[in-house]
């Protein structure tokens, strides 16, 4: 694989509701709290890996947050783009739920270009995208569809 960008930076942390503040502050204090993940996904995997065993999967995000909502969990793992449509999605007021300090992962965001791509091809990608970051077109893009 060959990569183009970073396109995105994305933080995937622990959310709470705001009427029933959890008080940590990072993922030690968390451990031993109900959390909500999306089944088998990144979160899923690092929150496993450090000691985490009291963890509900859901297929979706909006099954996350409305156990959250409804108190059956008391965080949720999710990344930070694109919250607003989960919470919609769920049926779950924007006010009513928090970001905590504990940060799960971060990461940026590639496309892939597949292996048999010339290495001119992956250049002349990352050239168009440096070009349309300075010219303040991406943030513009970003802002419209990936939000």
């Amino acid at each position: 694989m060959s990569w183009v960008g970073p396109i995105s930076e994305e933080t995937d942390r622990l959310y709470e509701r705001k009427s029933d503040p959890t008080g940590i502050r990072t993922l030690e204090d968390a451990r031993t709290l109900p959390v909500c993940v999306l089944n088998g996904n990144v979160d899923d995997a690092v929150l496993r890996r450090n000691g985490f065993n009291n963890l509900s999967r859901s297929l979706d995000y909006e099954g996350c947050f409305r156990m959250l909502g409804v108190g059956h969990v008391r965080l949720v793992a999710s990344a930070d783009l694109g919250l607003e449509q989960k919470l919609t999605r769920a049926g779950v007021s924007e006010d009513t739920v928090v970001a905590t300090p504990a940060v799960v992962i971060q990461q940026d965001g590639y496309i892939a270009m597949p292996k048999r791509t010339p290495g001119s091809e992956t250049q002349r990608w990352n050239a168009a995208l440096a070009k349309i970051r300075q010219s303040g077109k991406y943030a513009q893009l970003f802002a419209r569809y990936a939000l």
